[in-house]
């Protein structure tokens, strides 16, 4: 699983971080569905981290543009 971008909103309380997977390592539904379930661990290290007043709420997307890019289809 690679993150491929972040964007996050200007007022800073939302940031949506897309993913890819390689061919034959395992679904997007999976991945998505793991990344999900750590989506609080996540954020929690994040306002660790970073020194800004609120922690942006985490969103989890697959990243559709790679696939295009290549030339590959789904």
């Amino acid at each position: 699983m690679t993150i491929t971008r972040v964007n996050i909103t200007a007022d800073l309380q939302h940031a949506t971080i897309y993913f890819s997977i390689l061919d034959g390592q395992g679904s997007i539904k999976e991945t998505e569905a793991g990344l999900k379930s750590a989506q609080g661990y996540v954020r929690k290290l994040l306002g660790q981290r970073l020194h800004i007043r609120v922690t942006p709420e985490i969103h989890f997307k697959p990243d559709r543009r790679l696939p295009r890019a290549s030339g590959c289809r789904n």
